[in-house]
């Protein structure tokens, strides 16, 4: 009886504790407009990386981009090797739910991420160039 009265005692604390860590998380990820992601990556020196496949990022990407694959098992690995936390990463992929993952997975580690909220089909869609190697 005491375990239990304990427990739920508990619960209140233990959900403040998950929320402001996921609210910590969030506060470092911002999603922008392929507008504004073009204007912010024109910087030198910017971390762009794109989190899709080899093979989708041989077919055509944003110039200046680095691939990590965000399915890859080494992406934190290859991402802490590559990124530094002193500086936003930008990230993208095809449509946007693989940067989305890929940047919650870099602000839990200390990144601020900036992610093109509609992914390479929007930037091209508005006009965009993208590269081929």
């Amino acid at each position: 009886m005491k375990l239990y009265s304990f427990i739920f005692a508990a619960l209140p604390i233990l959900s403040l504790i998950f929320i402001g860590a996921s609210c910590s998380t969030a506060s470092r990820i911002t999603s922008v407009s392929s507008a504004d992601f073009g204007e912010r990556i024109t910087a030198q020196g910017t971390q762009l990386v794109d989190v899709r496949t080899p093979g989708e990022y041989a077919e055509g990407h944003i110039a200046g981009a680095v691939n990590i694959d965000v399915n890859s098992s080494d992406f934190l690995s290859a991402a802490s090797a590559a990124l530094s936390k002193e500086q936003p990463v930008y990230v993208y992929c095809r449509g946007g739910v693989r940067s989305k993952k890929a940047a919650k997975k870099l602000a839990k580690k200390g990144y601020t991420v900036i992610d093109l909220d509609n992914g390479i089909l929007g930037w091209q869609s508005d006009g965009n160039p993208v590269v081929t190697d």
